[in-house]
C-alpha cells in the first residue's frame, strides 16, 4: 500500500530534514509498503520510503534520499521495517491503521536519518503512480555472458544472446509495472 508523507517531527511539508550529513527541505515523500509474498521465498513484506525537495535553494523538486528494507506487521498493527537479526540498514517502527501511519527512525549503524525522527503518512493507494515511482520495480534487463571465454568475443553468441534479452523485454517490463501496481493499491494490513 502507498502513503503520502504529510509531516517529519510533527512539522507540515514542506520542511527541513537531516539526510545522511545534510540538512534539506523536504517538500514530499512516501512509503511503498509491498505485502509479503511480491518475492517468491521471502516471508517479510519490502518497505520503500523515498523523500523529494531541495537539493540547493536553486533546485526543484528533486530526489534526496530512499531506504529499502523487509518489514514485519504484528496483529496489533505495529510495524517493523528492518532487516532480521542484523543491524545494517535503516530501522524504523511505528503504528499502522488503514488511513493512517506514523513512523520513528530507530537507532542503527548507518547514518540515512537521525534516530528519533518522527514520520507521519496517510493512506494513499489512489495517488497516481507518479515518474519517480515508476521504476520502481525495473532493475533493468538481465545481464548474460557465456562461461566459455572464446563465446564471450563471439559477435553471432553476443547477437543471439541480445535478441533473447530483447525478445522478453515486454513481459519483463509489464511484470515489473504490474508489482507496482498490486503493491501500490494492496489493502492495509
Amino acid at each position: 500500500m502507498f502513503y503520502r508523507l504529510t509531516h517529519i517531527n510533527a512539522a507540515p511539508l514542506p520542511c527541513t530534514l537531516v539526510v545522511g550529513e545534510n540538512e534539506y527541505r523536504v517538500a514530499r515523500g512516501g512509503l511503498l509498503l509491498e505485502p509479503p509474498g511480491g518475492v517468491p521465498g521471502r516471508p517479510d513484506g519490502h518497505a520503500i520510503l523515498h523523500f523529494y525537495g531541495e537539493l540547493s535553494p536553486d533546485a526543484g523538486d528533486d530526489f534526496l534520499g530512499s531506504s529499502s528494507e523487509p518489514y514485519r506487521v504484528d496483529r496489533s498493527g505495529r510495524l517493523d521495517i528492518s532487516r532480521r537479526d542484523s543491524d545494517k540498514g535503516t530501522r524504523f517502527s511505528g503504528q499502522l491503521d488503514r488511513h493512517r501511519l506514523t513512523l520513528r527512525a530507530e537507532p542503527y549503524s548507518g547514518d540515512f536519518v537521525p534516530p528519533g525522527t518522527s514520520f507521519e503518512l496517510v493512506a494513499a493507494p489512489d495517488d497516481p503512480i507518479t515518474d519517480d515511482w515508476a521504476g520502481t520495480f525495473n532493475f533493468g534487463p538481465p545481464f548474460v555472458q557465456p562461461v566459455e571465454p572464446w563465446r564471450q568475443r563471439d559477435p553471432a553468441v553476443q547477437e543471439e544472446i541480445r535478441k533473447a534479452i530483447a525478445a522478453g523485454e515486454p513481459a519483463r517490463l509489464q511484470a515489473a509495472r504490474e508489482r507496482l501496481e498490486r503493491a501500490w493499491r494492496a489493502a492495509a494490513s
